[in-house]
């Protein structure tokens, strides 16, 4: 509850979605994602919490309205959940 007040305070315009302890934070680009997941490994840190190193990535997510090849992003899918 705390994150998602914190969440919704400091990034009002990133949908996003919880389950449990596994998020998912949409940003527009690279550079917003890249400070997102700063600010938020910061904010853990501040909670005595931190992100899973492995399960953290940025992902380029292509639909209709971004048919780029995600070439410039490691990671182009994931599991949710999983």
């Amino acid at each position: 509850y705390v994150f998602d007040k914190w969440l919704d305070k400091n990034y009002p315009d990133n949908p996003w979605c919880r389950y449990a302890d596994d998020g998912l934070v949409h940003a527009r680009t690279r550079l917003k994602a890249e400070k997102l997941r700063d600010d938020l490994e910061k904010r853990f840190k501040e909670c005595g919490l931190e992100m899973h190193p492995t399960k953290t990535k940025i992902v380029y997510c292509k639909d209709d309205a971004r048919r780029g090849s995600g070439n410039h992003i490691e990671h182009t899918q994931f599991d949710f959940l999983g």
